[in-house]
């Protein structure tokens, strides 16, 4: 996703097919038990099991993984106990404060609008669509009342910048 940025292990090519991602990135990978894929982000380790998903960071250290084909191996990266967690098509995982939270059966279509340069949000926190217009648009949402961060979006499929801001702006009350 724009303004996110990929460092990609020097051993890749060679094996060691390992990624350290920090913004929003989809992949769609072809499972090699010889040579496992994996995302590190923040605090979170994402392992493929053969599989299509996205891992998006948030300004938090949260990490979401969106899982639309095959299966991940989703644990916390700095916990004790690294017990990873299977995340199956439709699940989602998602790694904050030290701790792995998992809804089977959510991800849906529109959540991966991105990939296709989209935006689309189902009770998103403020914060996260306040992170993605600045990355995505260039621009700086201001919000002067902090108890509006509490607030989630919902808003379907939209590809033109100025619908974004202004169907946001609605649901806020607010001027653009």
């Amino acid at each position: 996703a724009p303004g996110s940025r990929l460092t990609v292990a020097a051993g890749f090519s060679s094996g060691d097919r390992s990624v350290i991602l920090e913004g929003a990135a989809y992949f769609d990978v072809t499972h090699d038990d010889a040579h496992p894929f994996t995302v590190r982000a923040a605090g979170a380790e994402i392992r493929d099991i053969g599989t299509s998903f996205t891992v998006k960071t948030d300004a938090t250290g949260g990490v979401s993984v969106a899982v639309t084909h095959g299966t991940v191996a989703l644990r916390e990266a700095v916990s004790s106990t690294p017990t990873a967690v299977e995340l199956h098509a439709g699940d989602r995982g998602l790694v904050s404060a030290g701790s792995v939270e998992v809804t089977r059966g959510t991800v849906t279509e529109d959540e991966m609008a991105w990939t296709r340069g989209q935006l689309s949000y189902r009770d998103t926190p403020l914060s996260e669509v306040q992170a993605d217009l600045k990355r995505w648009y260039g621009i700086n949402l201001v919000v002067l009342d902090s108890a509006l961060f509490r607030l989630t979006i919902t808003m379907p499929v939209q590809q033109d910048s100025a619908k974004v801001v202004s169907t946001i702006a609605a649901a806020l009350g607010a001027d653009t």
